[in-house]
């Protein structure tokens, strides 16, 4: 059987570790209530999310290998210029609902360098359907319709983790959720 002092001592250890666990965790919610309450950094993903008719490709597939045309021959998207690219893959005489999105683009990436990012237009067919000030391109191959879908659709690929993400046309690019997640994308 224990002695008395040993109860006495084993008592007081217990307390004493108690008392430090309840002062660590009045520590920790003490620090957590003056955290910096400034312009929070949120992740792409959270960002994407909040974008409607926006998805993300997870895990990112690779830019296509199939070739696009343009006034300077062929190519592959991986050949244009640009860290981002935002490719707008549209019907023959798509018009308005095609030139809405661009506008809205454009508009927020005025001062971004095209070395960092830039939007082109690739028409789904053998003829290239320009859009004002911006790089066009045709699909000479045809192989981009089965693997864009029922276009206007706008993917987005980065040239280090291939393609971020894709809207389902609904998408609009005016709203400042989307402004977020492109400023989140490519930077201000």
């Amino acid at each position: 059987m224990p002695s008395l002092q040993t109860l006495l001592t084993t008592r007081i250890l217990i307390r004493i570790m108690g008392g430090l666990g309840g002062l660590w965790l009045i520590y920790i919610l003490f620090s957590a209530s003056l955290s910096n309450s400034g312009p929070q950094t949120i992740s792409l993903e959270r960002a994407a999310a909040r974008v409607d008719g926006f998805a993300l490709a997870f895990p990112p597939r690779p830019l296509p290998p199939m070739p696009i045309s343009g006034t300077e021959g062929v190519m592959t998207l991986a050949e244009i210029e640009g860290q981002t690219l935002i490719v707008q893959f549209r019907p023959v005489n798509c018009g308005p609902p095609c030139e809405a999105p661009l506008a809205a683009l454009q508009q927020h990436l005025s001062e971004v360098p095209p070395l960092k990012a830039q939007v082109i237009t690739v028409t789904l067919s053998t003829q290239i359907e320009s859009a004002p000030d911006i790089p066009s391109f045709s699909d000479p191959s045809g192989q981009y319709r089965d693997y864009v879908g029922t276009p206007p659709k706008i993917i987005i690929y980065q040239k280090d983790r291939g393609e971020i993400g894709r809207d389902d046309g609904t998408t609009d690019w005016a709203s400042p959720q989307a402004e977020r997640f492109l400023t989140r994308l490519i930077g201000p």
